[in-house]
């Protein structure tokens, strides 16, 4: 074979590759969309109620005096907040599109992030959850995939219990392997024996018209990329076990306190300007400033807070929201902030999906973002994390 056709084999294998992964990325999304459909109903509902909640009560806290009265108020408020707050964060964590990075990941962590998303519709659904947690096993995943895997068998198993039932979910270290073990038991209609080798293969489905056949061969897949794999058990009318192993990270375990922050970090009046075209969260950013000991200057848009910039005003920090109206926006703030202030540290916010975002600023500075909705205490330490940064180091280097 001369080299010519060697080198157009080549190019053609090359482009068939590249046909391939973008109909693989089609699909994936294809999949997430069908998992969000079968959801979309129950998570309005659940935003519904968080919405009447927070409306009613704040109208009861304005109405009355009695001091008792508005504290109850302002808890049931405080509590939806909290409650709506989980649901977009794991509705935005889902949506996001990571490619095959990986990272340590707390299962259980992971596994509760979808269960915000799904508990109201298995209640619709007259399907009774119970969660068996032990320990907080870590493993080196993608844990955007997982996520997936798992609101995939979820989804699968309450439709496969028509008329309501019991779904088990454990997270456990599996000691005999070596490994950690995402188990899921259904007590649905099950599957014929002769079915279960096929029910992995691409297309394949038991639902009919109702089914693409992409979710369980993308729970293979993904299992696969992570360096596990599965074991599936069915019997009809008994229901399905499906339990997940995936490669433990031995060395340590998240205790139950870990993930607490008990001591803000706080500030010594360092100057920060908050750049945040949303007044009320503007006002919340600069509050939560003040009360840790900072000092904060304001601005509602890009322009503005260049004007500040321009004038001189010492600032030690820039806090900006990423997409802002006005023809400034959070990245071309920051790239005209670092020409005029070399040495400027700078924080992005955004309420969109972190990948969404972090794309439109990792290009000059890097992945620093702090995503909506926040806390006080994420605030507090994203802060003073950057204040503290080495003077050597990027002062927006990834956190």
């Amino acid at each position: 074979m001369s080299a010519g056709n060697v080198e157009r084999l080549e190019q053609e294998a090359e482009r068939l590759r590249a046909e391939n992964d973008e109909l693989r990325r089609q699909l994936l999304q294809t999949q997430k969309m069908s998992s969000v459909g079968a959801l979309a109903s129950s998570i309005t509902h659940e935003f519904n109620n968080v919405l009447t909640t927070i409306i009613n009560y704040a109208k009861m806290g304005l109405r009355h005096k009695d001091v008792s009265t508005r504290e109850k108020a302002f808890d049931k408020i405080l509590s939806a907040g909290h409650r709506a707050s989980k649901i977009t964060t794991g509705m935005l964590s889902y949506a996001r599109n990571q490619g095959e990075r990986r990272e340590l990941a707390d299962l259980v962590a992971v596994v509760e992030d979808v269960l915000v998303l799904v508990e109201k519709d298995l209640q619709m659904h007259r399907v009774r959850l119970q969660t068996d947690f032990v320990g907080r096993p870590l493993a080196l995943v993608n844990a955007n995939q997982i996520q997936q895997v798992v609101l995939n068998l979820i989804v699968n198993a309450r439709q496969a219990m028509e008329n309501g039932g019991t779904l088990y979910l454990s997270v456990r270290p599996n000691e005999e392997t070596a490994m950690a073990e995402i188990s899921l038991r259904d007590t649905g209609c099950g599957i014929p024996a002769d079915k279960l080798r096929e029910i992995f293969e691409p297309f394949y489905t038991t639902k009919g018209n109702r089914g693409s056949g992409l979710g369980l061969s993308m729970v293979h897949g993904f299992i696969k990329q992570s360096g596990g794999y599965s074991k599936i058990y069915s019997e009809p009318g008994k229901g399905t076990t499906i339990r997940i192993y995936l490669p433990r990270a031995l060395d340590g375990e998240v205790s139950e306190g870990d993930s607490l922050q008990h001591v803000m970090p706080t500030g010594d009046q360092e100057i920060i300007l908050v750049v945040e075209d949303n007044a009320g969260i503007r006002d919340l950013a600069v509050r939560h400033l003040e009360s840790l000991g900072y000092r904060t200057i304001q601005a509602a848009d890009g322009v503005s807070a260049l004007a500040i910039i321009k004038s001189g005003a010492l600032i030690d920090l820039l806090f900006t929201d990423v997409v802002m109206p006005g023809g400034l926006d959070g990245r071309a703030l920051a790239a005209e902030a670092r020409r005029l202030l070399p040495g400027l540290k700078i924080l992005f916010t955004s309420g969109f999906t972190a990948a969404a975002a972090s794309a439109a600023i990792e290009d000059k500075f890097g992945s620093n973002l702090l995503s909506k909705p926040y806390r006080k205490s994420d605030l507090a330490r994203r802060v003073r994390a950057m204040l503290d940064a080495s003077e050597s180091r990027d002062s927006t280097c990834t956190t």
